[in-house]
């Protein structure tokens, strides 16, 4: 497995004008696990669509190994989960996996809902699910394909506090076990604290990065962890303004990003 190598000069939205990514720099290592943090309309969603492929329709190159990602397929799969969990509601939630998989790999499909707890209703439909359990199947499903690369767009927006974190577990079981390179967006700060190795932080439109920290905290961790909150607290009380997309209160320059990952 080779490791990504994401440059974008330029994003704009033809249609509008409107600049949303400029001058973006991003390495990822083989099974390094990078969250993705800025404002709303930073372009955070548009940066993972550009990685998978859904949007070509920009100045810069996404590599592996200096080849590009989408015409050579150096990687063996991409996983992609969104915001909503996306199942065909026609058909059932094993079906939903063999749609992926292929029907010859039944056992296959089984084992996932295993290991996401759902053995139980794999005869099921998603509309007789709740949000968590569709989103714990979406969740097998970007992991059936043995993705190289998984894209998580806030995969875990809008469920409760408690649903949310069980999901994060059974995320972090998951990718434990092959350590696929991920790209996990989110807004939620101390999320991004309990699952990455790295933290990737955006201006505003057109987006930049304003900082790119290591978490050195041990693993596993959650949300409500002592070592999370305070680092958390201590990254904030350094940076205020950085959900914002600014570093020390101050817009991206050179001199701000080195001060801040001082």
């Amino acid at each position: 497995m080779n490791g990504l190598t994401i440059r974008v000069e330029n994003k704009t939205y033809q249609n509008t004008g409107t600049c949303t990514l400029k001058d973006i720099q991003l390495d990822v290592t083989p099974g390094e696990f990078v969250a993705i943090v800025g404002p709303s309309g930073a372009g955070k969603s548009t940066l993972l669509n550009m990685v998978a492929g859904l949007d070509k329709d920009f100045e810069g190159e996404i590599t592996v190994d200096n080849a590009p990602l989408h015409v050579t397929q150096p990687l063996k799969q991409i996983g992609f989960m969104f915001q909503e969990s996306r199942l065909m509601p026609w058909l059932t939630v094993l079906d939903n996996l063999l749609l992926v998989l292929g029907k010859e790999q039944e056992d296959k499909a089984r084992e996932l809902l295993r290991q996401v707890h759902l053995t139980d209703i794999e005869n099921h439909f998603p509309g007789q699910l709740s949000g968590g359990m569709q989103r714990r199947v979406a969740l097998a499903r970007a992991f059936s394909v043995e993705p190289d690369l998984l894209l998580m767009d806030e995969p875990f927006m809008s469920l409760d506090a408690p649903t949310a974190e069980y999901l994060r577990g059974l995320l972090m079981d998951l990718w434990s076990e092959t350590k696929p390179m991920v790209l996990f967006v989110t807004h939620y700060l101390r999320e991004a604290l309990a699952l990455a190795d790295r933290i990737v932080f955006l201006s505003e439109s057109p987006a930049h990065v304003v900082l790119d920290m290591p978490v050195n905290l041990e693993r596993p961790r959650s949300v409500e962890d002592v070592d999370v909150n305070k680092l958390h607290a201590d990254l904030l009380h350094l940076n205020p303004h950085l959900l914002s997309g600014l570093v020390n209160g101050k817009q991206w320059n050179k001199a701000s990003m080195t001060e801040a990952a001082s």
